[in-house]
């Protein structure tokens, strides 16, 4: 048995279609896909090897041919994506592997330029941005995998061009599993850059434009409040008098406003907090006659408005602390005289009440209609803001103004 067995191997190993499958093999393993064995019509042994070779390698082949689809499809979208894909060892003197073509548009280097020069990435930082973007670099071989990074600096180009790039990469592993490369894309944004910076220059040239327009609107309403108290003190009726000084203070609040709107870092919101302790102490000094007897306090939380809110709500607390200050305190009477402004706010619902300790709101009288120019004033006001008015009479007079802030 042992000596048939024998005899069946030498003579298969002799066999010249186990030659022509080796040769088949070795062009295989050269890259010929196609290669194949054949099979005789013997149906012995060795066409079974040759048969099921070919199987292999229709196997194979239909896994190259897979592969090979992939890395081009691959390789089509790397090379057409819209910046500079790479791969670069971590280390700011670290090699780089891969760099897409897009490398040449951009920045006027080959990729066979590119990948032959290490340093040449650092040499092409912009000097200002240099220090910075380096230091990141020699900080990376301590960063771990799947760090992400995306700075913005400066590349000169190979003609000299300066080009801004967003670098967004991120930090991938080799063969054992250590942080060892990075892998990115350098993204072109020079052109957003110039137009950030138009726009940028187009907003300062309106800020100035503005704050001029709020600087001329406050003296030109100053000029009109110093016409208003020249008339005043030119008239011998106080009725007149009277009249002529509340328009003024009305004028005051509204040049408070665009003075604040002025000094303020926004041009188009008032923070109430800062405007209304100015306005309600401006008010308090004109009254000197009475202001040594009473005791104004204002309570006022962060609120911004903008100009269309804040210049009604300023002449709000014009009209009613005006009103306490002429009529809620009779001749005579020193203490326990007492007004408080208060301003809170809860989400966007905005409260704001004057309150003083005086003789009261007369009981026959509606505050909704009345012949007073100042509380037509406030209703015209509340009604332009939106909001509701309530009044108490409880130990004084207690006016209560809520309104939304929608911005």
């Amino acid at each position: 048995m042992a000596a048939t067995t024998k005899v069946i191997v030498t003579r298969s190993l002799q066999d010249p279609r186990l030659e022509e499958l080796l040769a088949v093999i070795l062009r295989l393993a050269a890259g010929d896909l196609g290669a194949r064995g054949r099979p005789s019509t013997q149906g012995d042994e060795v066409d079974a090897i040759i048969t099921g070779f070919n199987m292999l390698a229709e196997e194979l082949s239909a896994s190259m041919e897979a592969l090979r689809h992939s890395e081009t499809r691959y390789r089509d979208l790397v090379e057409h994506l819209p910046g500079i894909v790479y791969m670069a060892d971590l280390g700011a003197a670290g090699a780089w592997h891969y760099v897409s073509p897009q490398v040449e548009p951009i920045l006027g280097f080959s990729a066979g330029e590119w990948l032959a020069d290490p340093q040449l990435w650092a040499r092409q930082l912009h000097p200002d941005d240099r220090d910075r973007i380096l230091a990141c670099e020699e900080d990376s071989v301590n960063y771990p995998v799947g760090w992400q990074v995306a700075p913005l600096y400066r590349l000169f180009a190979h003609d000299g061009r300066l080009v801004w790039v967003r670098d967004q990469a991120v930090v991938v592993a080799d063969e054992k599993g250590q942080a060892r490369y990075w892998q990115g894309v350098m993204y072109d944004v020079t052109e957003l850059r110039q137009v950030e910076e138009q726009l940028r220059a187009s907003l300062a040239e309106k800020e100035v434009l503005l704050r001029e327009i709020h600087h001329r609107v406050k003296n030109n309403l100053q000029v009109i409040s110093s016409l208003l108290n020249l008339q005043a003190e030119g008239v011998k009726n106080p009725v007149v008098t009277q009249s002529l000084q509340e328009a003024r203070r009305r004028v005051q609040a509204m040049a408070l406003v665009h003075q604040k709107l002025y000094q303020s870092p926004s041009l188009a919101r008032l923070d109430l907090a800062d405007y209304l302790p100015g306005l309600v102490d401006s008010l308090l000094r004109s009254y000197s006659g009475v202001a040594e007897t009473i005791h104004l306090t204002v309570e006022a939380a962060h609120v911004e408005l903008n100009v269309d809110k804040a210049i009604p709500c300023g002449l709000i607390v014009t009209e009613l602390v005006s009103n306490a200050l002429k009529h809620a305190f009779p001749a005579g009477r020193t203490t326990q005289n007492e007004i408080r402004v208060t301003l809170q706010a809860a989400g966007d619902l905005v409260t704001l009440t004057v309150q003083d300790t005086g003789v009261g709101f007369p009981d026959g009288l509606d505050f909704r209609r009345t012949d007073s120019l100042g509380l037509q004033l406030v209703n015209l006001f509340v009604e332009q803001l939106g909001g509701t008015f309530d009044l108490y009479r409880n130990g004084g007079t207690h006016i209560k103004i809520a309104f939304r802030n929608n911005h």
